[in-house]
């Protein structure tokens, strides 16, 4: 009998601290939710009146969410709603992770965090001017933050999985004529075009 109460004392206890883990766990996720969805209204509040000046499209993506990219979205649902019009600038939040120069043209490197890209890598290469750059380099040393969020207005020339042509070299060094394309990574999507303006949003963290 003891035995017997003993065994339930100690599944009562266990069920107990199960109830209680995942009500703790829960409740974590209910903040986290709450904290993100307050961010996101403020993040909303900032880009508006910066989106109005370029007459820049605002929910692009409204049509991919909740979509699963592994699935649902092709690249081609990407171009349409990124390039509905060659002259209508979208906005691009993401995180700021590369400023750089190639000859006389200079880029910021944008990774973007979007619910219907699960298990993509989303990047923007977005040409920039010259003092564009430099204060882009400028207010990310002076704030101090690794990767910032940013906010881009952009106008999208293309996006596609990039390629790169893949040849044999024979003994002598030279390359033989059976060169082809081949995708580099399926997980990857890459967005080109020019950003117009752009500010800080904040560190993300």
């Amino acid at each position: 009998m003891r035995t017997e109460y003993r065994m339930m004392t100690k599944l009562s206890v266990g069920v107990a601290l199960l109830i209680g883990f995942g009500c703790s766990k829960a409740g974590k996720n209910d903040v986290f939710k709450i904290q993100e969805e307050r961010r996101q209204e403020e993040i909303r509040a900032k880009v508006a009146p910066f989106a109005a000046r370029y007459h820049a499209v605002v929910d692009w993506s409204k049509g991919l969410e909740n979509r699963n990219m592994e699935r649902d979205v092709w690249t081609i649902m990407v171009q349409d709603a990124l390039m509905m019009s060659r002259d209508t600038p979208v906005v691009i939040v993401g995180e700021l992770q590369d400023v750089a120069r190639d000859g006389d043209q200079y880029y910021l490197t944008v990774g973007l965090d979007a619910t219907w890209a699960e298990g993509k890598h989303i990047n923007l290469r977005a040409v920039c001017s010259e003092s564009v750059a430099r204060l882009a380099v400028e207010m990310v040393d002076r704030t101090n933050f690794i990767e910032p969020n940013v906010v881009l207005i952009v106008k999208v020339r293309s996006v596609s999985q990039p390629r790169f042509k893949t040849a044999k070299i024979s003994r002598k060094g030279t390359s033989d004529e059976s060169a082809k394309t081949v995708i580099v990574d399926g997980d990857l999507l890459s967005i080109e075009g020019e950003c117009l303006d752009w500010i800080l949003l904040d560190s993300g963290k």
